[in-house]
């Protein structure tokens, strides 16, 4: 289903994680921060 890859180029990670996790992204100022703490 290409629908769906559609949606996550529309939306990036910062997005998702502005979304989801808590608005202070001060904190996480690398991507690879931001999946690092969505992991954990």
């Amino acid at each position: 289903m290409h629908h769906t890859s559609a949606v996550v180029n529309l939306y990036p990670l910062s997005s998702y994680t502005f979304g989801t996790k808590e608005p202070k992204m001060e904190k996480d100022t690398s991507v690879a921060d931001r999946l690092a703490r969505m992991k954990v």
